[in-house]
């Protein structure tokens, strides 16, 4: 029988993982901080809320998560325009 604790904290710790890459990857920065104001503007929400998130302390909810794909998303739309690369 399998553990099943286990693999949610797995899944737990794989999405909050994958979470903080998108997080440092949407506002980018030279520290963590930097990252953390530029994102605290974006989402409104403390910038201890993101460093929370960037080191995978607490869930990002869903409202977040969908918000910073969708500026990655559109961030990617533009340069392919700009490359001229357009679909």
């Amino acid at each position: 029988m399998q553990y099943l604790a286990k693999t949610n904290t797995d899944f737990r710790d794989a999405s909050r993982k994958e979470d903080s890459r998108l997080v440092r990857r949407a506002f980018d920065g030279p520290t963590q901080d930097a990252i953390a104001k530029k994102g605290s503007r974006a989402l409104g929400v403390s910038p201890r809320q993101i460093i929370n998130w960037m080191k995978c302390e607490h869930d990002m909810p869903s409202w977040a998560v969908k918000a910073v794909q969708g500026y990655l998303d559109r961030l990617e739309a533009a340069a392919k325009r700009i490359e001229g690369r357009d679909e």
